[in-house]
């Protein structure tokens, strides 16, 4: 299977950081903050049985397999090593993984746009239809059409991890140029769950980024109004 190239940025307490993950790759329990788990999902989408959506905890297997944040691109990496994290040692990790170890983070864009689209305007769907388009790729209409119609914000949910989950959307999503304002000022072009660990071998290259200049082309902010 033809692996993907990602990029993960982090920012480190001690410089010595560089040398372990070139030794060691990529565990998934180095950060001090927080911890993920990897999500499988176990419950195929069918888009003409709509009768009995699942409850979004029904998607999913429990994992034991960690999971880390990583980006389709190094300036979004940048931004998480210099910007996002503190640290007195900022580096991109660029290292390569497959499709399967791999799903689209939408806590700070995807999913607040299925929740809430209509929040401020119901005439806001044909506009966002276009915004996700662009940003997601047209695979991902088949999931956000549902929430034209579904009132439950449970299942809205249950539509984005569909999204999230979805081969063509992952890959669309990779590609993504568009610098994304997201929730709590973050920024991204893509930003994806990456299963753990990431061996030694399918570490690329550590590196510390030049400090990024960020200028977003679509707001989170924006695209609700």
């Amino acid at each position: 299977m033809k692996k993907l190239i990602l990029y993960r940025g982090i920012n480190c307490l001690e410089a010595s950081a560089k040398d372990n993950i070139l030794s060691n790759g990529i565990i998934g329990t180095e950060g001090k903050m927080w911890e993920f788990y990897f999500r499988n999902m176990v419950k195929p989408f069918i888009d003409n049985d709509l009768s009995n959506v699942p409850k979004s905890d029904e998607l999913f297997l429990d994992s034991e397999s960690r999971a880390i944040f990583a980006c389709g691109d190094e300036l979004s990496a940048s931004y998480y090593a210099c910007i996002h994290n503190s640290g007195n040692f900022p580096f991109v990790i660029k290292f390569q993984t497959i499709l399967d170890n791999i799903y689209i983070d939408g806590r700070d864009f995807l999913y607040t746009v299925f929740q809430l689209w209509d929040m401020n305007s119901p005439h806001n769907f044909v506009k966002l239809r276009q915004v996700l388009s662009n940003l997601y790729g047209e695979s991902i209409l088949q999931y956000f059409d549902h929430c034209k119609t579904e009132k439950d914000h449970n299942k809205r949910i249950t539509y984005c991890n569909y999204a999230c989950h979805d081969n063509e959307v992952k890959l669309a999503h990779l590609n993504n140029q568009t610098m994304i304002k997201g929730r709590f000022g973050t920024h991204f072009k893509s930003t994806f769950l990456v299963k753990a660990p990431i061996n030694k071998e399918d570490i690329l290259d550590v590196y510390t980024p030049n400090y990024p200049t960020i200028y977003p082309g679509i707001k989170l902010e924006d695209v609700l109004k």
